[in-house]
Parts: C-alpha cells; sequence; structure tokens
C-alpha cells in the first residue's frame, strides 16, 4: 500500500514536465534527419540517372553522324551485291564497341576507330564529366535498312545503340556513414544510322 505521502510525490512527479520537450525534441530530430538525408539522396540519384541518360542521348546523336567505330563494319564489301538491293541481314554480324580503363576501344570482331569513339565519349563528357571511355558503349546491329549504291552515304544503316555502363553514385550516407556505392543500371539511346558517313 502507498502511503499518502508517497502518493502525492508519485503524483508530483507525473505531472512533472520540465524534460518531455527536450525528450521528445531528442527522438523526433533524428528520425526527421534521416528522412531528410533519404529525401536529398534520392534527389541526387534521380539526378545522376537523368544525367547518364542525357550522356547516352548525345552520345547516340553523335554516333549517327559520325564514321562507325566498328572497323570491320565500316569496311565492309559491298561489291558482291547487286545495287538497290539490300544486304541480307545474317550477312553483317552485330557489333559491340566499348572503352576500356586504360582509354583504349574495341569491338566485339577487331579494332575500334578510336578518334570518332573519342569524339563520341568528349560529347559525353559535356554532360557526365566524370564518364572515362570504361563508361561507353556503342553498338551497331544491321536490321536490312539501306541499299547497295547509295551515293551518298553507306550502303546499309545500322541501328546505333550508345550506352552508359558501370556508373556509381555515392550516397552521401555512403561519405557520413560508411554505406556501400550504388551500381548505376545501363541507360542506352538507340537511333538509327541513316546519317553515318
Amino acid at each position: 500500500m502507498i502511503s499518502k505521502n508517497g502518493h502525492s510525490r508519485l503524483r508530483k512527479w507525473g505531472a512533472n514536465q520540465s524534460g518531455a520537450t527536450a525528450l521528445e525534441f531528442a527522438i523526433v530530430v533524428p528520425v526527421f534527419l534521416m528522412l531528410t538525408l533519404a529525401a536529398i539522396d534520392l534527389a541526387l540519384l534521380s539526378y545522376r540517372l537523368n544525367q547518364a541518360q542525357a550522356a547516352a542521348r548525345i552520345g547516340a546523336r553523335i554516333a549517327i553522324v559520325s564514321p562507325i567505330i566498328a572497323t570491320s563494319m565500316a569496311e565492309f564489301d559491298t561489291s558482291g551485291y547487286a545495287p538497290g538491293t539490300s544486304i541480307p541481314v545474317a550477312d553483317i554480324p552485330a557489333q559491340v564497341c566499348g572503352g576500356r580503363s586504360d582509354g583504349a576501344f574495341e569491338c566485339s570482331s577487331g579494332p575500334a576507330d578510336t578518334t570518332t569513339a573519342n569524339l563520341v565519349l568528349d560529347r559525353v563528357r559535356q554532360v557526365l564529366p566524370d564518364a572515362d571511355a570504361s563508361n561507353l558503349q556503342i553498338a551497331y546491329t544491321y536490321t536490312g535498312l539501306g541499299a547497295v549504291g547509295n551515293p551518298i552515304g553507306m550502303d546499309f544503316e545500322p541501328l546505333t545503340t550508345v550506352g552508359i555502363v558501370s556508373l556509381k553514385y555515392v550516397p552521401l550516407s555512403s561519405r557520413l556513414f560508411g554505406s556501400p556505392t550504388v551500381n548505376l543500371p545501363i541507360r542506352t539511346v538507340t537511333l538509327t544510322g541513316e546519317d553515318l558517313s
């Protein structure tokens, strides 16, 4: 049984609210800061993804008006085909060209035109300054477009796909708390290479 004196002390202790505000503040502020940090990280991640997509779009626009980077495709001999006809799709294999960390470019079936590849990379860097050769992938897929004997361009017109690959995002929280980086998905843009020279 609680004595009358003890009961009044308990009531006084329960009525004392002098530290309640500080306690509520201590509970709410960390949660609010974590939510704010998460919102900032999501906004920065969205910006990074959009930046990579814009870089792929600019790279594709430059790639379709530049010489084909895949040397074996650019030097494909069309002399055995009748003028005005399309080359069979099976005769021109797809080519994937990519950069290495040392800055060199190579294609799936041989060497790459590094001059054109570096031109595309320079334009990509205007939007994505930290991109290097290993972040750039250019693929050519022939789908039957074009005609042998084209007097103003190539005899075939491949689809040109520029991809931004192996890109990472370092969240703000990882800079503060050491959490891991995020590998971004590949961002690609495909355009018809009808203006290839």
